[in-house]
């Protein structure tokens, strides 16, 4: 980085909101450390400390290969 260049500043305020006089977290917490925010992705929640992700999106089944498909029809 340059030394004109200016890094943005974490905005931490985004992370909470306030209801009826409580503090509420917006993003989940890790399930391995509670204190943590877990970071939220398009398809998926990271926690970079502890390395825990949760996919949002549904796995695929695998498809079983085609020679067990052919002995299946024998």
């Amino acid at each position: 980085m340059a030394d004109n260049e200016k890094k943005a500043a974490y905005q931490r305020w985004k992370l909470y909101e306030v209801k009826d006089g409580e503090l509420i977290r917006k993003n989940p917490r890790s399930p391995k450390d509670t204190g943590l925010f877990m970071a939220v992705h398009k398809d998926r929640k990271h926690c970079g400390a502890t390395g825990h992700t949760e996919s949002d999106t549904p796995k695929q089944e695998e498809k079983p290969s085609e020679k067990s498909e052919e002995q299946n029809s024998e």
